[in-house]
């Protein structure tokens, strides 16, 4: 098993050499890649990239965190380019404006023209690269797997979750259509010489148009794996993007995220780090003009200050503040000019910290959705309500100096000019208000976004002003003048968060469409795409047929294919994409013989993995649904409807459909027996039903007492009962709500067994397959795997920053994956605790 960085460190300090030799061999291509990208020269570059090494080694005893090494490493590289730029006083395109297509294509073809080295595994890549792009991704991956991985059918079948027959044909397929353009019989010989290079450009996103000169940031599955939880082998997803900073300095982009504080490089666009020393969401971030420190405020009840060293680009945590996070309460954080106070808001409670020592200072009442420190640090500019209401406090008497009326109609962004004169609120239904903070006037009214402003930023000069809104455009304006520079568009989905770099040259915008997109601010056009970022993941399900691949469906329709122990992409489905109204997947289902069962909003579709083809099972968009299950054989669809409080079982085979009624509140989870004749159900009536799926008929009723439930807050006892299984057997049914969970005998309708977990809110239950182990998910974002038979708890899965709501267990039972409202998946090793 290869080591990780942290570990191979340690090793090196305590004088291994063949530890950082093992370092050496696995970033050298890419620090290789990176110099010879910067200066243009393939031999000077591997002399660069010796060095860039060398240093590292000589001074590795001063990387604070080992996790950073590889951001660290292209720190060093980049200055070495520097250097040798400067000495030989050469002029060559940034890589900003430099495409992979031009730099692939160009330079690198001409320099194997001129090396004629015909035979090396690089001069193929290209070749490779053009042939795949040629193929259909179906056919593309299993071309890779049949000669790259030498995979059989069978094989590949099996790894696909598809039949042997589905894979030859694919595989013909895709020969006819590469045997036009090449002798087919030299493509092993490209293949098995270029193996790393192939897997790894197999997994690169859609290029952007043709003709623009700019570079998407491949989704990396390598970083999704950083600062991975105990228990955990894998991670799918980089979690929701909340806001994100430039540091003072320009060098990285702190990016807010549901699982942590994401670093990127603004050189390179590449992630530096991912810190996830918070336990809960991160949603605000803010950075001293010192250069020095930045706060994180997280939904955990704590702000983290970070020291942050400009020099190596290094953070560490030096305070931790503890505030009062009230349930849908946000945070807001501003540091005074001089970057010895930390200003923290939250609910109607602002509070001011020394970042030095970490106390206290001061305290005043008011409520904020907004804070800034005026230039001079003797004003603290807060935004009170969503009406625009504005006041001036002192921070030392905690008295207000002055106070604005607000009259503008829901206030979403907020933003102060660098002069502290003017202050711009982005409303509700577009148009930004410029307010000159001396005369309370209203100076000039922006005009041009169609829906909510969510975010705004002003230029280092206060000449200029970025606003992102949900109308999915980035948005450039004068502020003396109010007219309308640019308009930035390409996001799929709303702007959340937009920043611009402090040399006034790029802007950085995202939100729900998962990506980070930069901006050239003159021109209005893109430069670069960061992707994997991931607001919502809709559903989870193991393929029946094989144990290592998981299928999650990414929000937007997507359908994508995981390898369940490394993490790593295997295909995407995108057939359902344009197939759902709402463009999100809710649930899937896997009938026995692997084909997919997928609903949205708008009905329910099957994929045929043999015909490639899905249809329509149902439509029920003037319904909408709640709950949908698959019976163990296939044959019927159960579905809990959100109107009338009914259920239709749905047998396509058979085109039969039953209604089946008796439950008198909202319906929330379903389940079928292993043998497919009994389907349960549980509502808000507290009740359970059991019905024969055959006839629809209610075969028993559990009444349940909602006093057991226990639940947090009265907003969410809709996750009352929501939790719903059979054992594997069929003789127990277990059903979770607030913290309890109770275990029913199906056969004489008695409870078996209560296991109550304080403070663990249940949303979803699953058995192992074996019947050994039964777990749950719930609303403290954690899991628990319990004992059914003796209602021991074996253990706590704790990872995910945000509540969850879907479990599910391999086939062979030996992992779990979970879904959780940070937007990601994690995979569990559970062998150890599943056969306790």
């Amino acid at each position: 098993m290869e080591k990780d960085d942290v570990e191979l460190i340690q090793s090196t300090l305590s004088g291994d050499e063949d530890a950082f030799s093992d370092l050496f061999r696995k970033y050298e291509k890419r620090i290789h890649a990176f110099v010879w990208r910067k200066i243009g020269d393939f031999h000077f570059a591997e002399e660069i990239t010796q060095d860039a090494f060398l240093q590292a080694h000589n001074k590795l005893t001063s990387l604070e965190n080992p996790n950073q090494f590889i951001g660290w490493l292209y720190v060093i590289a980049d200055r070495l380019c520097t250097a040798w730029l400067r000495k030989k006083k050469m002029t060559i395109q940034s890589l900003e404006t430099t495409s992979e297509e031009a730099l692939e294509k160009t330079a690198y073809a001409n320099y194997i023209a001129e090396q004629r080295e015909a035979t090396s595994a690089e001069s193929r890549r290209d070749i490779v690269d053009s042939l795949l792009e040629m193929l259909p991704e179906r056919e593309r991956t299993v071309i890779i797997l049949y000669y790259l991985g030498e995979m059989s059918c069978e094989a590949i079948g099996k790894f696909l979750s598809v039949s042997p027959n589905t894979v030859k044909s694919r595989l013909q397929r895709g020969r006819n259509r590469l045997r036009i353009t090449v002798d087919i019989e030299t493509l092993p010989d490209y293949l098995y010489q270029v193996r790393s290079s192939i897997i790894a450009s197999e997994n690169k996103n859609q290029s952007l148009p043709k003709g623009n000169k700019t570079m998407e940031r491949n989704l990396t599955q390598e970083v999704m794996q950083w600062n991975l939880p105990e228990d955990a082998k894998a991670r799918l997803g980089k979690g929701r993007i909340y806001e994100f900073q430039y540091s003072p300095d320009g060098a990285i982009l702190a990016v807010a995220s549901s699982i942590g504080i994401w670093l990127y490089d603004t050189s390179t666009y590449q992630e530096i780090s991912l810190l996830t020393e918070h336990t809960s969401v991160v949603d605000c971030l803010a950075f001293s003009l010192d250069r020095r420190t930045f706060a994180s405020g997280s939904k955990d009840g704590t702000i983290l200050l970070w020291g942050y060293k400009p020099s190596d680009g290094s953070v560490s945590v030096q305070t931790k503040l503890t505030v009062d996070r009230r349930v849908l309460s946000g945070l807001n954080l501003a540091f005074s000019p001089d970057g010895k106070t930390l200003a923290s808001g939250t609910g109607d409670t602002i509070q001011f910290w020394d970042t030095i020592t970490g106390e206290q200072k001061s305290e005043l009442t008011s409520f904020n959705t907004f804070l800034s420190f005026s230039p001079d640090g003797t004003t603290i500019i807060v935004c009170e309500d969503r009406k625009g209401t504005i006041s001036l406090w002192n921070p030392i008497t905690g008295k207000p100096d002055k106070t604005i009326p607000g009259h503008i109609d829901r206030i979403h962004s907020v933003a102060l000019s660098p002069n502290g004169k003017t202050i711009a609120m982005g409303s509700e239904n577009g148009p930004i208000h410029l307010y000159d903070l001396d005369t309370i006037e209203n100076k000039i009214t922006l005009s041009g976004h169609e829906r909510q402003v969510q975010s705004l930023v002003f230029s280092s000069d206060g000449k200029m002003l970025v606003s992102g809104s949900l109308d999915q455009t980035v948005r450039l304006w004068d502020v003396n003048t109010g007219e309308h520079k640019q308009t930035m568009t390409g996001h799929t989905d709303w702007v959340q968060s937009v920043a611009l770099s402090p040399n006034g040259k790029t802007i950085a915008s995202g939100g729900g469409d998962d990506t980070i997109r930069f901006w050239d601010i003159d021109t209005g056009t893109p430069i670069n795409i960061v992707t994997g970022h991931t607001p919502w993941i809709g559903a989870i399900a193991f393929s029946p047929h094989n144990k290592e691949t998981i299928t999650i469906e990414n929000g937007d329709g997507t359908i994508l294919f995981w390898h369940a122990d490394t993490g790593q992409h295997i295909k995407t489905l995108n057939e359902f994409r344009d197939a759902v109204s709402s463009g999100a997947v809710r649930n899937i289902e896997f009938s026995p013989d692997g084909n997919i069962l997928a609903w949205g909003d708008d009905g329910m579709r099957l994929w045929d993995e043999d015909t490639n083809e899905y249809k329509m099972i149902l439509k029920i968009s003037e319904w909408g649904t709640h709950s949908v299950a698959l019976s163990p054989d296939g044959n019927i669809i159960a579905i809990a409807f959100d109107k009338g409080n009914l259920i239709k079982l749905c047998m396509p085979a058979s085109e039969q459909e039953l209604t089946l009624t008796g439950h008198t509140e909202g319906i929330f989870g379903l389940a079928f027996s292993p043998d497919s004749k009994t389907l349960a159900s549980t509502s808000d009536d507290d009740t359970i039903r059991l019905w024969d799926a055959q006839t629809g008929k209610i075969t028993e009723v559990f009444a349940l007492d909602s006093t057991w439930r226990r639940d947090v807050v009265d907003w969410w006892k809709a996750s009352a009962w929501w939790g719903l299984a059979f054992s594997p057997d069929g003789k127990t049914l277990a059903v979770g709500g607030g913290e309890i969970i109770l275990l029913w005998d199906i056969d004489t309708g008695n409870t078996m067994m209560r296991l109550i977990m304080p403070s663990h809110r249940v949303f979803d239950l699953a058995f192992s397959p074996d019947g050994k182990t039964l777990a749950s998910g719930g609303f403290e974002s954690n899991i628990n795997l319990w004992d059914p038979h003796t209602g021991k708890h074996k253990k706590t899965l704790t990872g995910h920053t945000d509540w969850v709501s879907a479990i599910v267990f391999s086939p062979d039972g030996k992992s779990l994956g979970s879904r959780g409202d940070d937007g990601t998946v994690l995979i569990w090793k559970v062998n150890p605790y599943v056969h306790e």
